[in-house]
């Protein structure tokens, strides 16, 4: 466990001394939140309910997705493919250290960071704009929040880090990684809650681990879920993270032996 702590410690410190990155980091946040914030404003002047949301819980959704998203959806996974392309992956593998404990103690850090930074984005917008917001945050919902949280971190990694692996068999791996992204930002219920979308699409949305990654966290926090669906919630993802992680394990052992063989 010292070992993955040592790789926390060192990638904070890394993180640290990257000022530009973590400025246009939270110039992202803020430039993506403002345009759907000013959005729902536009679309709730002219009526007080829609798709049954007022624009206090919206508003919220927004806020609240926001969050989770530069949390969950932040990895470096990513760089995993450079380095097996690039030949430098040999060298994780002399290394006394898991190599998926090693990433996921790399993505912890950036993830925590990345979330201070969405804090202090929104919060300074809402000293700004002072919207009024709605919660409604009960001990289990509060501790279901933290379990999803988990749980949905888990799959977006195993679910980057299978683009990734394909790094053993392919030399390009970034326009898979682009568009997965893209794909989990829509389906998610990043820009808008999936339950807006009709509803034969949301509800083939919710056989696939998108949803519960933002659409599922943010709607546990406004209370807009009751207890029953929040239980299936949890159980959908533990089932998703459980065949992901075997998926990705599976993925990793053939990765291996063709690049040993390939390395001779």
């Amino acid at each position: 466990m010292s070992k993955y702590w040592a790789v926390f410690k060192i990638t904070v410190r890394n993180w640290l001394e990257y000022t530009w990155d973590n400025t246009i980091v939270l110039s992202r946040t803020i430039i993506y939140f403002l345009a759907l914030y000013y959005l729902w404003t536009t679309v709730f002047a002219k009526q007080q309910n829609l798709f049954g949301y007022s624009l206090a819980t919206m508003l919220t959704y927004v806020f609240v997705s926001f969050a989770i998203r530069n949390f969950v959806l932040s990895t470096r996974v990513d760089q995993i493919s450079d380095s097996i392309a690039h030949g430098e992956f040999f060298s994780f593998l002399l290394r006394p250290i898991s190599i998926i404990g090693y990433w996921l103690s790399l993505d912890l850090a950036y993830k925590i960071f990345d979330l201070a930074l969405a804090i202090v984005a929104l919060g300074v917008i809402y000293l700004i704009l002072r919207p009024t917001l709605v919660f409604n945050i009960t001990p289990f919902s509060a501790t279901a929040f933290l379990a999803i949280l988990i749980l949905c971190s888990l799959i977006y990694f195993f679910l980057m880090l299978s683009v990734a692996l394909t790094a053993f068999w392919s030399q390009t791996t970034w326009g898979f990684q682009f568009a997965l992204s893209l794909l989990i930002e829509f389906a998610s219920g990043l820009f808008f809650p999936i339950d807006v979308l009709p509803t034969t699409l949301a509800a083939i949305l919710k056989y696939t681990p998108f949803p519960y990654m933002i659409w599922l966290p943010a709607n546990i926090l406004t209370g807009r879920i009751d207890q029953a669906q929040i239980i299936q919630g949890l159980g959908t993802s533990v089932v998703w993270t459980l065949m992901l992680g075997v998926f990705v394990w599976a993925l990793w052992r053939k990765g291996i032996r063709n690049y040993s063989a390939e390395g001779g």
